[in-house]
Parts: C-alpha cells; structure tokens; sequence
C-alpha cells in the first residue's frame, strides 16, 4: 500500500478502468450521503462535518509525509511548493477544513462564513466532479488501494460530499447575489496557482497548459486556454445558481437583487482577471522564477480593495 515504485502512468480517459471508477464513485457517493443523511440533529451534523473535515486533514497530512518520504528513499530534493501542491483541489481541501472548524463557533448568518460556503460549493464541488471526469489523478502503475490513489479518490470524494451535505442540512442555499464570489475566487486561485507554477516550474491548475483540451485535440494559445477554463466553469456555475434562484423564488416570492458591494466586487474581479491574464501573456518562459511572486501582489490588492469596500458600505 505504501511502495515507492512506479513508472507514474495514468489510466486512459474512459477506458474500462475509468468507467468502472467513474461508476464505483457515484454509488459511494450516494451510498455516503444517504448514511450521512441521518445525521439531522444540531449535534450529529457538526460531528458529521467535523469527521469528514478530520479525514481530509489526515489524508492531506498523510500525502505530504508520504511524498518527503518517497523522495527520501530515491535521493531527491524535496521542492516544498510541488508538495505542499497548489492545485486549486488542495486550496479547497483546506478550505473545507477551515469552514468546517469556522461554522462551530460562527452564527451560520456570517457573512464570512457564506463566502466559504460559497466557495465550497461552486468550486470544490465542481472541481471534484471533474477531477473524476478527467482521472490524472490515479496511478495506474499502483494498485487502487495503493495510498497514494486512495488518498486522492476519498479526497476528491469529500470535496463533493461536503458542499451537498451544507446543502441538504440547509446550512447554505446559492443565491445569485452571492454567485459574484466563484468567479472572484477563481482568479485568487489562479493569482496562487501561477505564482506556485512559475517559482516550482510546475503546472499547477492548468497554468501552462490544459491537458484535457489537447486530449480533446482543442489548442487554445497561451494564456488564453486559462480564460476559455474560466468562461466554462464561470457559466457552469452561474447556471447551477440561476436553477436555485428560480426555485427558491417560488418560496420567497421574488429574486435576490445585488447590493452596490456586489456590483463593485464583479468590477475588482475583472480588473484583476485582465491583469492576471496580462502578467501571464509577458511571462518570456517557462523555467523557475521568483517572478511568479509578482501575482501575489493583485491578489493582496484586491482582496483588500474588497475588504475595504465592504466596510465602507456596511458603515453607510
């Protein structure tokens, strides 16, 4: 279960092998929830999350000792960056361990807390899915129960699991005027995710490149691929989040409107897409560089532009 050996290779995109994990993952997943759905009470919910918050903090522990270990047994440098992985999957694992411990001692009112609830499920929930659609994540060299795939499947399994257990239990409901908060965290993810990819030369995120399109056989120049990625999810999302407005309109009897911090935060979030995409497209090279610090700076910027703005209008 815990070999260091293997040649990497992944399992073929719908091959037998992928059908048959995508198939067992969606009855586990609907095995699970209907179990975890029991759990009604104030205090069964919170042991609920704070069971599978622990798990994901264990396996996520377990991955990075896992990785120094193996790069012990094989003589090489440890790069902290590649371990502690920037992959926006690994940003959400900890984030659903932060909500978790969070909604313990917040009202569920928090505005805080509903911006992490927010996020959860427009983008842990959505990158979970597709992380099975598209399966680089197992090594097909390892036995499904090896660790390392293990750690990966039940990961991504609760990444899924989590956002529709908030979902169920009624501690979150998307609104619309809340959907402003995906595609504002997709570019702070991306803000992570490139500077990560350019020190450690790794392809976080789809930095450099989107694998699943050049499987498809779709090129998209760089960077422009990362904005047709943002464009898809950003609509997937804000589909997902019209049907729910729509249906709870017929319990509330009109639709959420957005406030004036609401429209300022869609108009920090395309000023700090247009930069991000402009840093990207003048980056010379691939080779590791201390420039991709240069895109922490918009992420500070507009993370306090947003809070600011927040607490000027809250203030009024």
């Amino acid at each position: 279960m815990f070999s260091f050996e293997s040649n990497a290779k992944y399992i073929n995109w719908l091959d037998l092998k992928h059908i048959i994990l995508l198939f067992s993952i969606v009855i586990f997943v609907c095995t699970t929830l209907y179990f975890l759905l029991f759990a009604k009470s104030k205090k069964g919910i919170m042991i609920t999350k704070i069971v599978l918050a622990s798990i994901l903090f264990i396996l996520e522990i377990g991955r990075i000792i896992w990785t120094v270990v193996s790069n012990n047994y094989f003589h090489k440098t440890t790069n902290w960056l590649i371990t502690l992985n920037f992959e926006s999957c690994t940003m959400m694992v900890w984030l659903n361990i932060a909500l978790v411990i969070l909604s313990l001692f917040l009202n569920k009112d928090n505005k805080f807390l509903i911006y992490l609830y927010n996020i959860s499920f427009g983008i842990g929930l959505v990158g979970g899915v597709i992380t099975f659609i598209y399966p680089a994540f197992i090594n097909s060299y390892y036995s499904i129960f090896h660790f390392e795939n293990l750690q990966s499947i039940i990961s991504h399994i609760i990444l899924i699991v989590l956002p529709l257990y908030y979902l169920k239990t009624k501690q979150f409901s998307p609104r619309l005027k809340d959907f402003w908060i995906i595609p504002f965290t997709y570019i702070c993810v991306g803000n992570l995710s490139a500077m990560a990819s350019i020190i450690a030369n790794w392809n976080f995120a789809f930095t450099f490149y989107c694998m699943p399109f050049l499987v498809m056989g779709v090129k998209i120049p760089f960077p422009f691929h990362i904005l047709t990625i943002f464009i898809l999810l950003s609509s997937i999302m804000f589909l997902v989040y019209t049907i729910f407005e729509i249906k709870n309109k017929s319990h509330f009897q009109h639709y959420s409107k957005l406030t004036k911090f609401e429209y300022i935060s869609i108009l920090i979030s395309c000023i700090n897409l247009v930069i991000y995409l402009i840093l990207l497209s003048n980056l010379k090279n691939f080779s590791p560089s201390l420039i991709g610090l240069v895109y922490l700076i918009p992420l500070f910027v507009f993370i306090s532009l947003e809070f600011i703005f927040y607490k000027i209008i809250k203030n009024k």
